[in-house]
């Protein structure tokens, strides 16, 4: 298997800092927000409870994204329970590997579940995303929606308790291969810096983390 990880920089998580943590052997995958950092354990909060199946000593791989690189390491779960998570800290072993220098072009891809509302209609819709980049989205709706359309957003973001919201424009709408379905390309730049930051974020860390089992 082709290892895209380089053993370098020492991973330092931070309170607040966004994790995954992953549960290899039950292809789970928990989100949660780094609560503190001691000498020898690192203490979570997930988004939602943790698996009753989960107890100390399972193994457990933690990604994280810090500035341009991207962070995994194998942990050991110390203690557990409702949505509090304590794991040995990250070692010398702990992988890393700097981010692809995407341009504001470029879009990764992203899969969760968004709300859409345009702002001639009463209803909101459903879509997929299905791509992100720092300053566009793309989504599969059930309709064309023309160009320049205002659409209001919200997206179920991974660890986030609430949708992420925006107000947008659309770009471009075409069929999709999948019958009835419209690929739709949205403009976030006038999106402020913060909500793009976050999206863009939890994409990455999705992406590099799949790409990493590659």
């Amino acid at each position: 298997m082709f290892n895209l990880f380089q053993k370098k920089d020492q991973f330092r998580p931070e309170p607040g800092m966004q994790l995954e943590i992953e549960l290899p052997e039950e292809d789970l995958v928990l989100h949660a927000r780094v609560r503190q950092v001691g000498k020898k354990t690192l203490g979570a909060t997930t988004s939602h409870p943790l698996p009753r199946f989960l107890g100390p000593g399972a193994k457990v791989r933690v990604h994280g994204l810090s500035g341009s690189t991207f962070y995994s390491y194998g942990a050991t779960v110390h203690n557990c329970e409702g949505t509090s998570l304590d794991l040995s800290i990250p070692g010398s072993d702990a992988e890393a590997q700097a981010l692809p220098a995407w341009s504001d072009e470029d879009r990764v891809d992203f899969s969760v579940h968004a709300d859409y509302q345009a702002s001639r209609s009463p209803y909101k819709q459903a879509a997929d995303v299905l791509a992100v980049g720092r300053q566009s989205l793309l989504i599969q709706a059930n309709v064309s929606i023309p160009s320049q359309t205002a659409l209001e957003l919200w997206l179920k973001l991974p660890g986030r308790d609430l949708p992420w919201q925006a107000t947008a424009r659309t770009v471009r709408s075409q069929p999709a291969t999948e019958p009835r379905k419209h690929l739709v390309e949205i403009d976030l730049s006038e999106v402020p810096e913060a909500e793009r930051s976050a999206l863009w974020d939890a994409a990455v860390r999705q992406h590099m983390r799949l790409a990493s089992k590659n």
